[in-house]
């Protein structure tokens, strides 16, 4: 499961007129909402109800396919609701 939530898809939305729905309104919602594990930062809050947590037992096989990816030039992405939301990854 990936929890994402990508910044342009609100923007669009507060572009066609929907006040209150930019990432930038929206983000105080989400940090104050999620607990994730891996703790807060810019894009991510801590101490809310929706737990967000690392992978705890990754297949080996769903690590091997984003090494293989990350081989044909893809960007490694560890975080796709930090600054990029662009790549493979999975963590752990």
């Amino acid at each position: 499961m990936l929890h994402a939530r990508p910044p342009k898809e609100y923007d669009h939305w507060a572009a066609l007129g929907n006040d209150g729905w930019s990432y930038a309104e929206v983000l105080p919602y989400f940090k104050r909402f999620e607990h994730r594990e891996r703790g807060a930062d810019a894009f991510h809050g801590a101490g809310g109800p929706y737990n967000v947590a690392e992978l705890r037992d990754p297949h080996v096989l769903r690590l091997a396919f984003v090494e293989a990816a990350v081989e044909t030039g893809l960007p490694r992405n560890d975080d796709f609701n930090g600054t990029n939301q662009e790549g493979v990854g999975c963590t752990k």
